[in-house]
């Protein structure tokens, strides 16, 4: 069973399961709307505080590529495994 079932159903499994991940990462914006501040949410405010309206969602941005990237790449590989 483990050396057979389980190879195989984490093939067919694995790449929802990744999608599933970057996208509630990518989703957690919407969390706001229950009043979690969270890093879109203080990106606006501070933009409203410094008046830097280009920079601080380049380095928002920034942070979200450097969270999924990583996790992206190790789906593929685990994929191709």
């Amino acid at each position: 069973m483990t050396c057979i079932v389980l190879p195989l159903a984490t093939r067919v499994a694995l790449p929802s399961w990744i999608g599933l991940a970057l996208g509630v990462m990518k989703d957690s914006a919407l969390v706001c709307v229950v009043q979690v501040t969270e890093l879109l949410k203080s990106t606006q405010i501070l933009i409203t505080r410094l008046q830097e309206p280009l920079f601080l969602p380049m380095i928002c941005g920034a942070f979200y590529f450097i969270i999924s990237f990583p996790i992206a790449r190790f789906g593929g590989y685990l994929e191709k495994r």
